[in-house]
């Protein structure tokens, strides 16, 4: 009884070992990431043979140039219209220098002030050099009256020293006040009327030089109006 038992123990034994056999059957191999599977029918295509689409060539617009403006056309110069003529100026510059010698030489022994005897001096001295050469011009080119030559002949009758009648300070300051009024309306008739119409160089060039006289006279006059008592 015992012998049975123990040959029924061993068979099931053997039995169980079968099926443990039978079940432990090897897993299939996984394909390579990067094999194909087999059957497959992907082609794999290297860079020569991959299509290429070609993109047309796009044109650079052209750099336009830059563009250099016309050079300006200088408009001809026209002349001022003269006026006068060079023998009328040379009439009124003669007027302006008529007395003016005697009119500072008054000026100097009735002055108290130093200063205007020194500007009285000085205009003596300017004057005759002017009256002579004004007079070569009147030789050379002629003199002529005109309504210019009046204009400057009244400024220099109004500013002469007979129509002044004070005397000591006053006269000092009366005189300068004639002289800046007389000088101004002369470097104005020289600026507006004078030198847009004078035509001999030699003219111009003594006009030129009056008006640097006169502009200086006119601001010594100035500084010596403004300090007299």
């Amino acid at each position: 009884m015992a012998r049975l038992n123990l040959q029924k123990v061993l068979a099931m034994a053997a039995l169980g070992a079968c099926s443990c056999a039978a079940s432990q059957t090897p897993p299939a191999q996984s394909a390579a990431p990067n094999e194909p599977a087999q059957g497959s029918t992907t082609t794999t295509l290297t860079n020569a043979e991959v299509p290429t689409t070609e993109v047309p060539a796009v044109e650079s617009p052209p750099i336009p140039s830059p563009l250099v403006a016309p050079t300006p056309v200088e408009p001809e110069t026209m002349a001022p219209t003269a006026r006068w003529t060079d023998a009328e100026i040379v009439g009124a510059l003669g007027a302006a220098q008529a007395g003016r010698d005697a009119d500072a030489k008054l000026a100097r022994t009735r002055s108290k002030s130093v200063r205007v005897d020194r500007f009285a001096e000085d205009v003596l001295q300017q004057e005759r050099e002017l009256t002579h050469d004004e007079s070569g011009f009147a030789r050379s080119m002629g003199s002529l009256p005109s309504d210019l030559e009046s204009q400057v002949d009244g400024a220099r009758h109004a500013a002469a020293i007979s129509a002044i009648e004070t005397t000591g300070l006053s006269f000092d300051r009366d005189y300068i006040t004639a002289e800046l009024r007389y000088e101004r309306t002369l470097i104005h008739l020289i600026e507006d009327e004078m030198l847009p119409s004078a035509r001999a160089p030699e003219l111009r060039r003594f006009l030129e030089t009056l008006h640097a006289k006169t502009a200086r006279r006119i601001s010594a006059a100035e500084e010596i109006e403004s300090k007299i008592p």
